[in-house]
């Protein structure tokens, strides 16, 4: 008789599963088992968030990544065009779901850059992100067009004062 079973242990962003099979006789004390086979699955994640400078095309030093719960003062701003992308790992991955107060609908991106209001061949779109409190969350898909299960998402609240 073969009993095969598996376990799966996720850490990170990383599943690793284990298969084994009985390579002997059922006994009271129960069957010895061998490994033999171990796979590795990535799972998508968000890992944080970046300020983008849509003049400049370029991540914001200081808010690379955006720290949670941040107050970003437009006075100290080179520009006030910004967007704002989603960082993942693995990179690139298959899609990306953006939902923000800033956004009147939900937004996703297929390709990289995964930003929050998309781009035009790597060229950053200008969000209309207004002064006060704002939230962004975005959630990693492993296939373009929001295929296969989602992984990890994360959300970011930051404010935007003058």
């Amino acid at each position: 008789m073969r009993i095969r079973f598996f376990l799966i242990f996720l850490t990170g962003a990383m599943i690793f599963v284990t298969v084994y099979e009985n390579c002997g006789q059922l006994s009271n004390t129960g069957a010895p088992v061998n490994v033999t086979q171990t796979q590795y699955f990535s799972i998508p994640v968000v890992l944080n968030f970046t300020l983008i400078d849509t003049t400049t095309n370029l991540a914001i030093p200081a808010c690379d990544p955006i720290k949670p719960g941040t107050s970003i003062s437009l006075a100290t701003l080179p520009h006030t065009t910004l967007s704002v992308r989603a960082n993942v790992n693995p990179d690139p991955v298959g899609s990306v779901l953006f939902s923000s107060d800033l956004l009147s609908a939900t937004h996703t991106e297929n390709t990289a850059p995964y930003s929050l209001c998309g781009d035009n061949a790597g060229i950053y779109n200008n969000c209309l992100i207004n002064l006060g409190k704002h939230t962004v969350t975005a959630t990693p898909y492993p296939s373009a067009a929001l295929g296969g299960i989602p992984g990890a998402s994360n959300t970011i609240t930051f404010t935007i004062i003058n």
